[in-house]
């Protein structure tokens, strides 16, 4: 179900690593890539967070669904829920149901991990939502880098050792033969061009893209 998101409060950064660890990684010493590393993490922090079509940074949001009534759900054996766009949900600072201010645990159940909210009846038990406009306040995401998994981590890692590799050496050759000595072969495909994820590092990111949200 599509939604409307404003970010109330945005992430301090939207970096995935620090300098410091890809330093240590690369078992740099001395500070005469530090700029160029900075923007790799940059860019490396975009294209994963790109791939995976998540803000990892913790924000706090407000998320708005609109014309979501029963009648349209019609399989009773298969639970109704709403996706958040924000994983993990952190906190939940209100949701209002047209014009009802639902409580936690009494009106509705949160799956944070999952970031999916149920609606319940008074008796505890989880119902279809139904409403002409839901608002929900809430913070999601990860304190960088506190509690960010540390696969997306090295994920960025991985793509800026890739981005650094990819600075010393001429990304449009195709193919390198010798018996001439030397011939080269330019791709002339731009898209070839583009900047693509690291496949290693896409890896890494596969179990935190968001799908169908």
């Amino acid at each position: 179900m599509k939604s409307v998101l404003i970010v109330n409060t945005p992430a301090d950064s939207s970096d995935l690593t620090v300098l410091a660890t890809v330093k240590a990684e690369l078992g740099l010493t001395t500070t005469a890539e530090d700029a160029n590393i900075e923007t790799w993490i940059d860019q490396a922090s975009g294209a994963c967070a790109a791939y995976c079509d998540k803000v990892f940074g913790l924000e706090t949001v407000t998320e708005t669904f609109r014309n979501r009534f029963s009648y349209v759900y019609r399989n009773q054996n298969k639970l109704d829920s709403i996706q958040l766009q924000r994983i993990p949900v952190v906190s939940i600072v209100s949701i209002v149901e047209d014009t009802v201010t639902l409580v936690q645990d009494t009106d509705f159940w949160l799956d944070p991990d999952e970031g999916l909210i149920y609606r319940l009846d008074t008796n505890q038990n989880i119902i279809q939502w139904s409403f002409t406009q839901l608002t929900v306040n809430y913070s999601g995401g990860y304190e960088l880098l506190g509690t960010l998994p540390q696969n997306v981590e090295r994920a960025c890692i991985i793509q800026v050792k890739s981005l650094r590799s990819d600075a010393t050496r001429d990304t449009s050759v195709k193919q390198e033969t010798i018996p001439g000595v030397l011939s080269t072969t330019y791709t002339t495909n731009n898209s070839a061009l583009s900047v693509s994820l690291d496949p290693i590092a896409a890896g890494y990111l596969d179990p935190y893209r968001n799908i169908g949200v």
